[in-house]
């Protein structure tokens, strides 16, 4: 048996509206925000090459996205086995 996974009273069939949308909740990403925090602990430490690893690639698009549009930094991405062979050449 398959569950009714519709808001409810929606219509079946039908497309629902999201509650909260992607902007919104970019802007209210604490582990993002915590994140933050600790690159600018490493940057104010002298560190000026940082290395994040995710196994996700929604995780990487999202953390690229958000670290290219703070400004002043450079984002390089690595990813998968073809970016390593590229990385070796």
């Amino acid at each position: 048996m398959l569950a009714n996974l519709a808001p409810p009273g929606s219509r079946p069939g039908r497309a629902f509206t999201p509650l909260v949308g992607a902007q919104q909740l970019a802007r209210h990403d604490t582990k993002y925000q915590r994140l933050l925090r600790h690159l600018g602990q490493l940057e104010q430490a002298g560190h000026r090459k940082i290395i994040i690893f995710t196994q996700f690639q929604d995780t990487q698009d999202y953390l690229v996205d958000r670290l290219t549009n703070r400004g002043g930094k450079s984002v390089t991405r690595i990813s998968g086995p073809s970016g390593m062979q590229e990385k070796e050449s």
